[in-house]
């Protein structure tokens, strides 16, 4: 299960680089709460 989280965070870096936002909505709050770990670790 572990590696399955793994992957599914490294897709969604992935697609963070390549744009923050998505028209698809099931995958605009995935994009969000990501992005929203990288902040936090900025801010650390």
């Amino acid at each position: 299960m572990a590696g399955l989280t793994r992957e599914r965070e490294q897709s969604l870096d992935a697609r963070l680089a390549m744009c923050p936002r998505s028209p698809a909505a099931v995958l605009e709050r995935p994009l969000r709460e990501r992005a929203a770990v990288f902040a936090q670790r900025r801010a650390k």
